[in-house]
């Protein structure tokens, strides 16, 4: 057995030219799958070393999370709201928005498709933003940027807006 990110299933058809980006699980494996798809997998770890190592967050202070509905994104708002931050999230539908103040309970949601993002983000932000957790870039980042505190935090770990340029 190997993994690779290709998702989750049984096969794949791939290039034979690629074969280096596998890895060559133990047979058995030590647990069941399901072992494998829990909060501190790779995902986990890239939220919370992120942001609790590098942003160091601080109780009032507000974060902004792009793509707060990913995976990633949904871990760093909760653990924000756990450090009792003031947690935005940035993403691309109002669906998403209302799950992530309904169900992640953060305190503000802004759909980054549906207007402008200066004037929501400022609105959700009234003190302005301290830690930026960043997984986007392009406009959503220009839009952060008119907002951020003097000595804010930015965690890029991402730039999904410029994957395919």
């Amino acid at each position: 057995m190997v993994s690779r990110l290709l998702g989750w299933q049984d096969y794949a058809l791939i290039s034979t030219q690629n074969t280096r980006s596998f890895t060559k699980l133990l047979n058995p494996l030590p647990g069941s799958l399901t072992t494998f798809l829990h909060p501190l997998n790779f995902i986990g770890c890239t939220a919370y070393f992120g942001l609790l190592d590098i942003g160091k967050p601080q109780a009032r202070e507000t974060v902004v999370v792009s793509a707060t509905s990913s995976a990633v994104g949904s871990l760093v708002g909760q653990i924000a709201k756990i450090k009792g931050c003031r947690v935005v999230g940035i993403t691309s539908s109002d669906e998403k928005c209302q799950w992530l103040r309904e169900e992640l309970e953060l305190n503000a949601a802004i759909n980054y498709k549906a207007a402008d993002l200066i004037p929501p983000l400022a609105k959700s932000c009234p003190n302005g933003i301290d830690i930026y957790f960043e997984n986007v870039g392009g406009k959503i980042l220009d839009a952060f940027l008119t907002q951020v505190n003097l000595n804010a935090r930015i965690l890029l770990c991402g730039l999904i807006s410029a994957y395919n340029a």
